[in-house]
């Protein structure tokens, strides 16, 4: 098995066809500020093409670790509850 690869990316772009959709990953540091409405140039460094089927297992599995990142936030920005304390009579 070949080693797995890491890429950084810090943008994205989405092509969508009738039966899959593609994403193209890429790094932009742009020199200047970038104009709003004009398209960033960049050459992707990785392309995954997804059919509708592995799309949508994609977007189910996103949302539920959206849900828990939100749900591990909620916990640590809550007060943890003091130990119930315990007395034995004797």
């Amino acid at each position: 098995m070949a080693p797995l690869q890491t890429f950084y990316a810090n943008i994205v772009q989405v092509r969508i066809t009738p039966n899959e959709l593609a994403f193209e990953f890429g790094v932009h540091f742009p020199n200047e500020a970038p104009v709003p409405g004009q398209p960033i140039n960049f050459d992707p460094e990785v392309r995954v093409v997804l059919s509708l089927a592995a799309l949508k297992t994609l977007c189910e599995t996103l949302q539920n670790a959206l849900t828990q990142v939100e749900l591990k936030q909620q916990q640590r920005t809550l007060p943890q509850p003091e130990p119930a304390r315990t007395t034995s009579k004797q």
